[in-house]
């Protein structure tokens, strides 16, 4: 904005200032602006990622985890207790390595959970996408025929459940799932309550880190992670989160609220509804 030579500095800069005010609070173009920012930076971002090999969220995590900045400081605050980058990309390696090594599950695999909020439901998570496997989040609400439809439709072989929805499996339903033909004829599902014994079991086994192959080739539309509808309208629905959301959803979200390392994010909804990473 040019200024007439006559009017003093003084009184031409607080009256652009005030013009600049007044035209944010009618269009909000500041607010527009972080979103037009937030939008590129999104596509800035997982477009390297991409370019990179490295869509699959376990890098963001691991990036943190090596990097001496960062690699200390707090990543999950859970009931009471903290986890830094380093020690959850530890605890990631330790469930991939279990998952492989014990249940044989391989990259692009599926595997249900179902768990409440915790600090070890997102350490499965990590430890599935180390491996490059695909979580899909069963939610822990459910029991009887939609909980059996939802698993079935997950086509996951192998379900981790959490000790305190067990009353979800009553000996009918685990006999459900341990029907050869709960599948569709490829087999039953198998069930892994996760007590402090599968949880030492996890924690004795060393940490290997898979090699990038098993996580590449990934693009943006490939499924992350399963979810489901509530199930309202009649039998929950699964849907695919694919990378390019989960990239969308987490850059978006922090570029929005401007948030910094400084923060700390506080959520009360449930992973089964949607997954966030920074």
């Amino acid at each position: 904005m040019s200024t007439h030579p006559d009017v003093p500095l003084s009184i031409a800069a607080p009256a652009a200032a005030a013009t600049l005010a007044y035209l944010n609070a009618k269009w909000s173009l500041w607010y527009d602006l972080r979103l037009i920012k937030g939008l590129v930076n999104v596509a800035w971002r997982s477009r390297f990622a991409e370019r990179a090999g490295h869509l699959n969220l376990f890098y963001v995590l691991e990036h943190h985890a090596l990097a001496s900045a960062t690699a200390d400081r707090p990543f999950i605050v859970y009931n009471g207790r903290t986890w830094s980058f380093h020690e959850t990309y530890l605890l990631a390696l330790r469930y991939g390595a279990w998952f492989k090594k014990v249940h044989r599950v391989k990259p692009k695999v599926i595997v249900a959970l179902d768990f409440m909020n915790s600090s070890n439901f997102i350490f499965f998570i990590f430890g599935l996408w180390s491996i490059g496997a695909v979580p899909a989040l069963i939610n822990y609400n459910l029991s009887g025929k939609p909980l059996t439809h939802s698993v079935r439709a997950s086509t996951a072989r192998l379900l981790i459940v959490e000790e305190e929805v067990r009353g979800a499996f009553p000996s009918e339903v685990l006999e459900t799932f341990s029907s050869p033909n709960f599948r569709d004829g490829n087999g039953s599902v198998q069930v892994v309550f996760f007590n402090p014994d599968v949880e030492a079991q996890i924690l004795q086994t060393p940490a290997a880190r898979e090699d990038d192959k098993v996580r590449s080739n990934s693009v943006p539309r490939d499924m992350a992670l399963l979810i489901y509808t509530s199930g309202t309208t009649g039998l929950p629905k699964p849907a695919i989160v694919s990378w390019r959301k989960c990239w969308t959803g987490s850059v978006f979200t922090s570029n929005w609220l401007s948030l910094t390392q400084a923060d700390r994010f506080f959520t009360v909804r449930p992973p089964v509804h949607g997954f966030r990473f920074n």
